[in-house]
């Protein structure tokens, strides 16, 4: 297993990740897309899929509005580190701003799983931490790879919990992948 800094050269093979977006201030879907586009341009990375749009309630800290989430799939030749600090400085430029744990956002991208590596580093925890928990994050990554293992059980399996323990109520489709995404991704 590799570590959050190795370096791969370029032209190397590249690593699959899953990407949580997610914002509930301003225009969120045009956050998103910018994000998305930004994200398509770093260098050695591709963008292989998204997920619907989905509309969730507020996540631990309630006294806010509701947010749009959605997640990625995408090959990148960048160390998970180097992919943390490209994520933080697509956000800066989103006008992201910390206010509260758990607050309202424009914009938040997280690094969910990175294929092959597992561990907490300065900043960064893989697989990202309470992924399980979450139904506006499982919900999505259902989407994208339903047997996606987080935790030792599939996205299939977690999602089956959430809906049992009635956070099916939480989340609601927004939109198609192609109707907010479509235009980014690389077939």
């Amino acid at each position: 297993m590799s570590t959050p800094n190795s370096e791969q050269a370029p032209g190397s093979s590249s690593s699959r990740v899953w990407i949580g977006l997610g914002g509930n201030v301003g225009d969120v879907r045009s956050a998103m897309q910018t994000a998305l586009a930004q994200i398509a341009a770093l260098p050695e990375t591709r963008i292989e899929a998204a997920s619907a749009l989905y509309r969730t309630k507020p996540w631990g800290d309630r006294d806010q509005d509701d947010f749009l989430n959605a997640c990625l799939r995408m090959a990148t030749a960048l160390a998970p580190i180097e992919l943390l600090a490209e994520l933080k400085r697509i956000e800066t430029g989103l006008q992201r701003r910390t206010t509260r744990r758990w607050g309202p956002r424009t914009i938040d991208l997280d690094i969910l799983v990175y294929e092959g590596i597992e561990g907490t580093w300065d900043g960064l925890t893989l697989p990202h931490p309470r992924t399980a928990e979450r139904i506006f994050v499982i919900r999505p990554l259902f989407d994208l790879n339903p047997q996606l293992v987080i935790e030792g059980k599939t996205v299939e399996t977690h999602l089956d919990a959430l809906i049992a323990r009635g956070e099916g109520s939480e989340i609601e489709l927004q939109d198609a992948a192609d109707a907010w995404s479509g235009q980014y991704l690389q077939r």
